[in-house]
């Protein structure tokens, strides 16, 4: 979400004599006295994979996936240099995946440790990575954004995660102070994110960064939802967070030249259901035949 559109709309809600509590996935720095924030600790994420990286690697780090038309993109991107990171071993997404593999598989030896924007820009460089030989298992992936398809690469990717009920809750908390204490404008609350992985000492000395950073808006618009690769991994993800057993043993049954007559048997889904579900899934896709969505998903996880 742009800033200009929560500024637009966070004053509608003040001009209403109201106290919005905004809640944003990016950690935001407003003009209003009179507005809570509830957002996600960007900061302390991005922070505490530099020193996750320099703890398990020698080399360099990189940051991989930047789209620069990103409110919270750009604050990792500052976080980044402000741990120590370099403006070359910064690789932007422009739009097109592909073109920020192409720069970045260039100087791809001298990097112990990659720090993904998100699982999608994850997943897509180490696709690329197998298929032009260049994957190290021994190299640090780190996603700043898991996902469910994200989940399937585990645990090639480590991953921060967040708990977005924890969103609520704080909301919840901000209102009852806010009610009970006429003499307070508004609170603001940070959300950390968890480190999916057990392999951290946490041992490192090191300064935490606290700088804070402001975003300015660019005129020009980077659009990477209407990269192909992009459009594919988020219909996975979409395909995934609804989808149960019954889908996913469908699809495998599918994938094997299973009968309709089987999948009734193993997964107890009539024909007319299972044929409903299939048209449902491809519609995600937005493919007209099963097989075109059985060829996507094999490129991404195993059925």
């Amino acid at each position: 979400t742009k800033s200009c559109w929560i500024n637009e709309n966070v004053n509608k809600v003040l001009d209403l004599n109201l106290n919005p509590i905004l809640i944003s996935n990016t950690e935001l720095i407003l003009d209003f006295s009179s507005c809570s924030i509830v957002s996600s600790d960007i900061y302390g994420a991005l922070n505490e994979a530099v020193l996750l990286s320099k703890e398990k690697g020698n080399g360099s780090i990189a940051l991989y996936g930047v789209n620069p038309d990103s409110v919270s993109d750009t604050m990792r991107k500052n976080v980044f240099l402000a741990s120590g990171g370099k403006k070359n071993d910064i690789y932007y997404n422009n739009g097109i995946l592909e073109n920020c593999f192409l720069n970045f598989s260039k100087a791809r030896k001298k990097y112990s440790a990659i720090i993904c924007v998100n699982d999608f820009s994850a997943i897509s460089l180490i696709n690329r990575l197998k298929m032009n030989n260049l994957y190290n298992e021994k190299t640090f992936i780190i996603s700043l954004n898991s996902s469910q398809l994200g989940k399937c690469f585990s645990p090639e990717i480590i991953s921060f995660s967040i708990n977005y009920k924890k969103f609520g809750a704080a909301a919840f908390l901000i209102h009852e102070e806010l009610t009970k204490n006429e003499y307070i404008t508004s609170l603001n609350a940070l959300i950390k994110y968890d480190l999916n992985y057990s392999g951290y000492s946490k041992k490192s000395k090191e300064k935490t960064i606290n700088s804070k950073f402001f975003f300015n808006q660019t005129d020009e618009e980077v659009n990477i939802y209407a990269d192909d690769e992009m459009i594919e991994m988020m219909s996975i993800e979409r395909f995934l967070i609804n989808a149960d057993e019954s889908d996913m043993l469908m699809l495998k049954m599918l994938n094997n030249k299973e009968s309709y007559g089987k999948i009734e048997e193993v997964t107890y889904l009539s024909t007319s259901t299972i044929k409903y579900r299939i048209k449902n899934i491809c519609k995600i896709f937005d493919v007209e035949h099963i097989s075109d969505v059985l060829d996507i998903l094999k490129q991404y996880i195993k059925l």
